[in-house]
């Protein structure tokens, strides 16, 4: 609408979203690929690790993960889940997931998974997202910005404003005087009653400018009276109080016969202040007729106002006067300018940080001058920040600085980068062989020369750090022999870790799939060790699966949810997502290996060596036991262990999502609380796991009918 052009960094991967398909691929990789390298592995017959390390690491991150984070908050406080709509819904995926397997192993197929099973299984981890994505979309809050036509409105009404009174609003001033017009409308009129009338006030809100002196407030007469009728009317504090924001006024209004409308007055107190939105409110009583009786059905309709004082005394909105900055060449720092715009009362500050796209912090920008306050001062508009620039790169590297945190009543501006709730503006540091165009800019998730560059130059340390003790020629001439031991000992993971390539080629994508591969490579040899370590102490496949294999798998989740229960504001992150996760984990655990083995024997049908295989949980081979009712053959899951874990664990998991609700209930939060009631809680969930594994160890070694 103003004519300018602005550069926006809008978001396109939902948090939600990202969380439970990226994240899920990656913390839950192992379990996923140890599922589908088992059936490899076992020329495409179920196996007991996969299954039962999915239900082992389920039943750990939800028992002990949680009873570690609940007492991981440091006593009196709590976290609580933001966005509990999902969680809800990722918690009864997850005890559905879980039941899904039962269905299909016990009452659809038993002991046999077909394709159309798998294939469910597998698509519900895609159904599961679309779920997640939607509830959590329903519970934002909508856009800040503004469309086009309310742009439009909005310039036209604030330029109405700064005619008549002189005063330049905020595009948030403007927009709630806009919302309380339109909220102040009557969506219903009074009911009239037949034969009378009924005195109401003509809006249910209304709001007012605090400079511009009074208000006026209409009251109507529906349909107008006969005879004389007189109301009485006062002010009423609300969060505005009287004497500081305006005058309170009672008396008398009178209607004289025939007439349909009258006004009221209240002034309103002007100062030179910034004040947050606040409201009184106005009322009408006891309607009398004068000198006679009042006329039989006459009423009072809507009886009070609500008043809304609008600040115009504005601290100011911030912008960073051009959003990309360009430092050329030898200059030594970057310096930006912010602005403050319509208006400027009072003292404020705002936080600022870098983020480095393609520069290193405190290799191509000061560490020290990273973060820091901005102040400005009564009637100050404009303000520079400074940004050392420690040296000129060899081609443009870029960084990005957010303005964050504002003085209470200072806005951003909605219409530019960081909308509501920041400011961003992009430095590039222009190289010495290559000068980036500022206005062609590639957006910040697609590589440019000087991210390559910077990539290329992380491998290459690598290299170096390979090849050389201490990563130089220099740093291995003054090495000494305790230096060239962990050299050597480190050698062959150095060389494993090269292969990853850095996270800033090409977006990462790159490392994120090879760092699958190499999780893929790991579990293939954890498969083997698994086995070896249970038939060497003589403990089964499904204890070894629920136990030391489920336990390695989730101790790195264990450490990153504990951090993040103690360092984040709320319990999402630590606590929420472990429910996803374990969804995630049945999804794609199990929906990918047992669609490949459902495929597989569709292909192959009734094998000689498939008829002669002995099941699991029985001495008979499959030509006995399942032959005469598959005569097709099939990918068999037998389902006798398989059963009793996952019973056991929704009863755990049931228990579990019990406790956290009524830790929400009557302490405010599923974690933390007095320190009585978290090491209370902590030591129930962990003795449920501790049940758990001890019935499956049970069940295993003397109830299970064993080969």
């Amino acid at each position: 609408a103003d004519g300018v052009r602005h550069k926006l960094h809008v978001t396109t991967w939902n948090a939600t979203l990202a969380n439970l398909s990226l994240m899920a691929l990656g913390s839950s990789a192992p379990e996923i690929l140890l599922s589908t390298v088992e059936l490899a592995v076992n020329d495409f017959y179920a196996g007991s690790l996969g299954p039962q390390t999915i239900i082992g690491s389920a039943s750990f991150n939800l028992f002990v993960i949680t009873s570690v984070c609940i007492s991981a908050i440091p006593a009196g406080e709590v976290r609580y889940i933001e966005k509990l709509n999902v969680f809800i819904f990722t918690a009864t995926a997850s005890i559905l997931a879980y039941t899904w397997v039962l269905v299909m192993v016990v009452f659809i197929t038993p002991d046999k998974i077909d394709i159309a099973e798998g294939a469910v299984t597998l698509g519900m981890f895609f159904g599961f997202l679309i779920v997640a994505f939607l509830i959590d979309k329903s519970g934002e809050e909508p856009a800040a910005r503004l469309s086009l036509e309310e742009e439009i409105e909005v310039k036209k009404v604030q330029t109405e404003l700064q005619e008549m009174y002189g005063k330049a609003l905020s595009i948030e001033g403007v927009r709630c005087i806009l919302d309380l017009q339109n909220n102040g409308d009557l969506k219903s009129p009074s009911q009239r009653s037949p034969g009378g009338t009924v005195f109401s006030f003509e809006k249910v809100k209304t709001p007012v400018l605090e400079c511009a002196g009074k208000v006026k407030i209409a009251v109507r007469a529906d349909p107008p009276p006969l005879v004389p009728v007189t109301l009485e009317y006062s002010t009423r504090d609300g969060s505005a109080k009287a004497g500081q924001r305006y005058i309170a006024t009672s008396s008398t209004l009178r209607f004289e016969p025939n007439e349909s409308k009258k006004e009221l007055e209240v002034e309103i107190i002007d100062n030179d202040v910034w004040d947050p939105l606040e409201e009184f409110h106005l009322d009408i009583k006891d309607l009398k007729a004068e000198g006679q009786e009042l006329p039989r059905l006459s009423s009072l309709g809507h009886s009070s106002c609500e008043i809304a004082i609008v600040n115009d005394d504005e601290p100011g909105t911030l912008d960073f006067e051009f959003p990309v900055v360009s430092v050329e060449p030898g200059e030594s720092e970057a310096v930006v300018t912010v602005l403050r715009t319509l208006g400027s009362t009072g003292r404020i500050s705002c936080e600022y940080e870098t983020t480095c796209i393609s520069s290193v912090l405190g290799t191509d920008i000061d560490e020290a001058a990273s973060s820091g306050k901005i102040d400005f001062e009564e009637g100050q508009e404009r303000a520079t920040l400074r940004i050392p620039v420690l040296k000129t790169p060899a081609v443009p590297l870029r960084f990005r600085i957010t303005l964050q945190n504002p003085s209470e009543g200072v806005h951003f501006n909605l219409q530019t980068d960081g909308g509501a709730d920041a400011a961003i503006c992009t430095v590039v540091l222009q190289g010495t062989t290559e000068r980036s165009n500022i206005g062609c800019l590639p957006p910040p998730v697609s590589p440019d020369a000087g991210e390559t560059y910077l990539a290329l130059s992380m491998w290459y340390e690598k290299l170096s750090d390979l090849i050389y003790v201490g990563g130089s020629l220099e740093e291995q001439a003054e090495a000494g022999l305790m230096d060239w031991v962990f050299h050597i000992f480190n050698f062959l993971w150095k060389v494993i870790f090269l292969l990853v390539p850095p996270p800033k080629l090409m977006g990462g994508i790159p490392a994120f799939v090879v760092a699958l591969l190499m999780i893929g490579l790991v579990t293939v040899v954890i498969n083997d060790l698994a086995s070896m370590l249970g038939c060497s102490v003589g403990m089964a496949d499904d204890v070894t699966a629920l136990t030391l294999v489920a336990l390695g798998t989730s101790l790195p989740d264990t450490m990153a949810s504990r951090i993040a229960a103690m360092q984040d504001e709320y319990a999402d992150n630590s606590v929420g997502n472990v429910t996803g996760s374990n969804a995630v984990n049945v999804f794609l655990g199990l929906g990918i290996s047992w669609t490949m083995g459902a495929v597989y024997w569709k292909l192959v049908g009734p094998t000689q060596e498939w008829q002669d295989r002995v099941g699991t949980d029985s001495e008979l081979n499959y030509r006995d036991l399942y032959l005469d009712t598959y005569k097709e053959g099939g990918f068999i899951v037998q389902a006798g262990s398989l059963i009793f874990s996952v019973a056991v664990f929704t009863v755990g998991a049931l228990i579990t999502v019990t406790i956290l609700a009524l830790r929400r209930r009557f302490y405010g939060g599923e974690l933390g609380g007095p320190r009585s009631v978290q090491l209370r809680d902590s030591a129930i969930l962990f003795m449920i796991w501790v049940v758990f594994v001890a019935a499956n160890v049970v069940y295993n070694q003397t109830i299970k009918p064993s080969f």
